[in-house]
C-alpha cells in the first residue's frame, strides 16, 4: 500500500477517536439481501453466464460504466464479464447499461423514473438487470457505482485503495429502485490532483466539482472572489473611480460600487466573455461567479446605502440586485449558464425584499461558525481563549453564533431557488491536531439536505498529511451522496477496512483491500 497504514501516528489517531470495531457484516455478505426483488447468481465458482450490454453508440460515461462494472465484478468473483454492444443477439443473462435497443427509459414504469440531474434507475427483469441514467448519461455511471456499493459491497476508500469482497459464487437480490442524489453539486477540496488514482477515486465517489471525464459543475472564467477581475482596477479606476466603492468618504479599489450603471456594464461584458466558453453538454453545469473580493468591504455611497437600508442588510441588497442584472444579461445569450455569488462574511445575511432570479446560485460560506458543533447548536470558542464554556458562549456576538448562520441559511433559502454550501469542516490552525468535528459535519450535511440545499463543498486542508485526511474524505463524500447515512457506521467501516485490526500488517492479508483500477 502506498500510504503508511502501519505508522505510529495512524495507530494513535485511531485510538484517540476510538473508532475501530468489528467489521460490519453487511460489507462481506455473499448475498446482499433487500426486502423484495429478484435474486441473481452473477457468478458460480468463478465463472459467469452474464455479459454487460451497452448501446452501439453509447455515450462515454456509459462505456466507462461498462468497463468499471466488468473490472469490479471480475475482482470480486474471478469471472470475466464480457462487454457487448446491443447490435449482437440478446441473451437471457445480461446486465444492460443505459438506453439500448433492448430497453429505454420510456419502457420503464414512470413511478421509477429519476428526476434529478444525475439520477438513475435499476430494474431487474427475468434474468437480466437494467441500470439506466435519467436526464444525463452520467446517471448510468453513478448507478453502476451505487450498485457496486449497495448490492456487491465494494467500498471506494481512497486513491488506489478499494475494498472488494471476494466471492467466486456471488448471489445478489435486487429490487427495482431509483435514486435522485439530493445534492446536484458535490464538491471536494483536492490535496494534490497529480496524486496517482485521485481523479479516479473522486469519480467513483461521485464528486463532480471538477472534471473527471464525464462532466461536472464547471465555473467559467475566474472561479471565486471575482470583483477584482470583473472590473479590473488597472483598466478602469483612473478614468472611472465611481465604479469602485466609496469607503469613509474615499473611492477605493478594494471592491465595487454595485449601484453604478457603469459597473454593471463592464461586469456584464467580462462575464459574457467567460460564458462564451460554456460547454454545450447536458452533463456540465456552467457557472460564472459574481462575488465580492475576500475582504468583506462594501460600498457606502448614498445609492448603495439606501438600497441596503431598504433591504435591512449591510450589503446583500445591492449585491443581489447587481447579480440579477448580470444574470438577466447572461440569460439572453447564454441560457445554459448560471450566475453565482458568495454569501460570505458581510454578505452572509440575505436581503429581506429582493429575490434572486431563477438562474442565480447562492453559495453560502459560513466561515465564522464553529465547525465542531452542529449549525443548530450554540457556538463554542471559535477565536476565543480557554475557560469555562458557559462563560465563553455567553459573550460571543450574534454574528459568531452557529444559530445565526443557521438563520442566515434559512433566509437565503427563502431568497433563492438554488443554494450551495461552502463548508469549513475542520480546523485550519493546525492540520495535524485532532479536531472533533466528524459528527457535527455529518449532522450539518443532513440538515442542509433536509432544508433543500442543492450543493455541498467542504474546504479542507490542502495536503494529504492532514489529520484523518482519508477518513474525512470518505465520510464526507459518502454523506454527500446519501446524507441520511449513519456517520458513525461510515467511520467505523473506513477504519476497519483501511487500517485493519490494530492497523497491523497481518490484518491486510485478510482485509479484502486491493489496489485496482
Amino acid at each position: 500500500m502506498e500510504h503508511a497504514m502501519t505508522s505510529v501516528f495512524s495507530r494513535i489517531m485511531v485510538l484517540m477517536f476510538a473508532l475501530v470495531v468489528p467489521l460490519l457484516s453487511g460489507c462481506t455478505a455473499m448475498t446482499m439481501a433487500v426486502a423484495e426483488g429478484r435474486e441473481f447468481t452473477l457468478s458460480e465458482q468463478g465463472t459467469t453466464n452474464y455479459s454487460i450490454v451497452i448501446a452501439r453508440d453509447a455515450a462515454p460515461p456509459v462505456s466507462k460504466a461498462a468497463m468499471e462494472l466488468a473490472l469490479f465484478l471480475n475482482e470480486a468473483t474471478g469471472a470475466t464479464f464480457e462487454v457487448k454492444q446491443d447490435d449482437v443477439p440478446a441473451s437471457p443473462f445480461e446486465i444492460v447499461l443505459g438506453e439500448t435497443n433492448h430497453k429505454t427509459l420510456a419502457d420503464i414504469d414512470s413511478s421509477l423514473h429519476p428526476s434529478a440531474w444525475e439520477g438513475f434507475v435499476i430494474v431487474p427483469e427475468q434474468e437480466s438487470l437494467y441500470i439506466m441514467g435519467g436526464r444525463i448519461s452520467r446517471g448510468t455511471l453513478y448507478g453502476v457505482y451505487d450498485f457496486l456499493e449497495q448490492e456487491i459491497g465494494v467500498r471506494f476508500l481512497a486513491p488506489e485503495v478499494n475494498h472488494i469482497p471476494h466471492h467466486p459464487t456471488l448471489t445478489v437480490r435486487v429490487a427495482p429502485r431509483f435514486y435522485d442524489p439530493p445534492f446536484e453539486y458535490r464538491g471536494h477540496y483536492p490535496p494534490n490532483t497529480q496524486r496517482p488514482g485521485y481523479g479516479l477515486w473522486a469519480n467513483r465517489s461521485r464528486v463532480n466539482s471538477f472534471g473527471v471525464g464525464s462532466g461536472h459543475v464547471r465555473r467559467l472564467g475566474h472561479p471565486v472572489h471575482t470583483f477584482a477581475v470583473l472590473v479590473p482596477v488597472d483598466k478602469h479606476f483612473a478614468a472611472h473611480p465611481e465604479y469602485f466603492a466609496l469607503i469613509d468618504g474615499k473611492r477605493v479599489a478594494s471592491t465595487l460600487c454595485l449601484t453604478n450603471p457603469g459597473t454593471l456594464k463592464v461586469a456584464l461584458e467580462t462575464a459574457g466573455n467567460w460564458a462564451e466558453s460554456a460547454a454545450n453538454d447536458p452533463g456540465v453545469k456552467n457557472i460564472v461567479q459574481i462575488s465580492q473580493n475576500d475582504s468583506g468591504a462594501y460600498c457606502q455611497c448614498k445609492g448603495c446605502a439606501a438600497v441596503n437600508e431598504e433591504e435591512g442588510v449591510p450589503m446583500t441588497g445591492t449585491l443581489i440586485r447587481f447579480l440579477n442584472g448580470v444574470a438577466r444579461g447572461i440569460a439572453r445569450d447564454h441560457p445554459r449558464v448560471f450566475v453565482e455569488t458568495l454569501a460570505y462574511m458581510t454578505a452572509e445575511v440575505a436581503p429581506t425584499k429582493t429575490r434572486a432570479d431563477p438562474n442565480v446560485i447562492i453559495w453560502m460560506a459560513p466561515i465564522m461558525k464553529d465547525s465542531s458543533r452542529m449549525l443548530t447548536e450554540p457556538q463554542g470558542s471559535y477565536g476565543r481563549g480557554l475557560g469555562d464554556l458557559s462563560q465563553r458562549t455567553s459573550h460571543l456576538p450574534d454574528h459568531l453564533n452557529n444559530r445565526a448562520s443557521y438563520e442566515n441559511l434559512k433566509g437565503w433559502l427563502q431568497a433563492s431557488q438554488c443554494v450551495y454550501i461552502w463548508d469549513y469542516p475542520q480546523s485550519f490552525h493546525d492540520f495535524l491536531v485532532p479536531y472533533p468535528s466528524l459528527w457535527a459535519n455529518a449532522a450539518n450535511i443532513r440538515l442542509f439536505a433536509e432544508h433543500g440545499v442543492k450543493g455541498y463543498f467542504p474546504q479542507q486542508p490542502n495536503t494529504d498529511g492532514s489529520e484523518m485526511r482519508y477518513l474525512r474524505n470518505y465520510m464526507l463524500t459518502r454523506l454527500q451522496w446519501r446524507p441520511q447515512a449513519d456517520a458513525r457506521e461510515l467511520v467505523e467501516e473506513f477504519c476497519h477496512l483501511y487500517y485493519g485490526r490494530g492497523a497491523g500488517v497481518e490484518a491486510f492479508a485478510h482485509s479484502g483491500i486491493r489496489r485496482s483500477g
